[in-house]
């Protein structure tokens, strides 16, 4: 046989005969499984949402569970402990509150949380682009006055609940950095009192509210 003749050999006796080398390009090996089909990340939180609830994660249920309140702890003691009607109400009012509470930090004391000095330094603007919504025409100062306005006004909220205690305990549910609210599927005891505290807060803003528009309506 000659150098050019390349027929397949069989193997020498005892030996297994080996498979057929295939072209490495036309089957590369998928070695970190990036060509494989991909989890539907919003699939993926929503059936986290089920198991934090303890109920089943099939379709149904986890079209149930899409509400924005169920993504967190204390969303879920909302869940479990109020109406719906309710729910939507008292997270209305939470999420307001943190809202001004974040933006009020943001522009003045930093990430960290810290007074920064007399001097207080803005932080850029971000830029958008027009999406149909109405357009904020504020300027910076404008809109670090009613920032604060905006905390002012929540600060006097809290200040009226029935005891210190109270507010002390929504902030540590805001910050995250207080006891467990839900745990084993259910409330916890502190995730019941947070739900109380929430539940006057929200009173005191709409009656607050309703006495505040009263008054300019007097005043025109």
């Amino acid at each position: 046989m000659g150098k050019g003749d390349r027929r397949h050999k069989a193997p020498p006796k005892g030996l297994p005969e080996l498979a057929p080398i295939v072209s490495g390009k036309a089957h590369a090996r998928d070695r970190r499984a990036t060509n494989g089909p991909k989890d539907d990340p919003r699939k993926v939180a929503l059936t986290a949402r089920c198991h934090h609830l303890g109920i089943g994660a099939d379709r149904d249920s986890r079209r149930k569970v899409t509400a924005p309140h169920l993504g967190s702890d204390l969303g879920r003691v909302m869940h479990m402990a109020c109406s719906q009607d309710e729910a939507a109400r008292l997270w209305s009012v939470w999420q307001a509150w943190c809202m001004a509470e974040r933006t009020y930090r943001l522009r003045y004391l930093g990430q960290a949380g810290e007074p920064k000095g007399a001097t207080i330094a803005l932080l850029p603007e971000k830029m958008e682009a027009d999406t149909g919504h109405t357009i904020d025409t504020r300027t910076p100062d404008e809109r670090d006055r009613d920032s604060v306005n905006t905390w002012m006004r929540w600060q006097g909220f809290l200040g009226k609940l029935p005891a210190s205690t109270l507010a002390v305990v929504l902030h540590q549910a805001r910050r995250e950095d207080g006891p467990t609210l839900w745990a084993d599927r259910k409330p916890t005891e502190h995730g019941t009192l947070t739900l109380d505290a929430l539940r006057l807060l929200a009173d005191i803003v709409e009656r607050e509210t309703a006495r505040a528009d009263r008054r300019r309506e007097a005043a025109v």
